[in-house]
């Protein structure tokens, strides 16, 4: 199984400064956010900085860590199931009665990266030689 784990978070630095700027006036309207010389920026870029390193951790975080936190918060991951597709079976033009394509009879496509992918039949089926006249 491979789990593709994405980006928890693109924000950088320099994004989560800009919304820290943008956000001062609401929470502390006596803090001049643009003034570069103040303490609170200061304060601000290594706040940034320290964000955008947590989230670049978690980001980069092995699967198996991952999978392991799931289980953790009772996450459970769903069961393999096989790959389904519908199959058709063409009869040779010599063939005049039907045939039985028994249970678990191995069949194999083609994959994007040109190795093989197995298949198997479900049921018994019967294969016929009848054409089709009218829809």
């Amino acid at each position: 199984m491979v789990l593709e784990l994405h980006k928890r978070s693109e924000r950088t630095m320099d994004t989560i400064l800009q919304e820290i700027k943008r956000k001062a006036p609401f929470y502390v309207p006596e803090w001049n956010a643009e003034d570069n010389e103040d303490f609170g920026i200061a304060l601000s870029m290594i706040f940034a900085n320290m964000t955008e390193i947590i989230s670049n951790n978690l980001n980069y975080a092995p699967q198996k860590h991952f999978v392991s936190f799931l289980d953790m918060m009772n996450f459970s991951l769903m069961p393999a199931q096989p790959a389904k597709t519908a199959l058709t079976f063409v009869l040779s033009k010599a063939a005049s009665e039907n045939i039985l394509i028994p249970i678990r009879t191995q069949v194999t496509a083609e994959s994007t990266d040109n190795t093989p992918v197995f298949f198997e039949t479900e049921k018994s089926i019967i294969a016929t030689p009848s054409h089709l006249v009218c829809i």
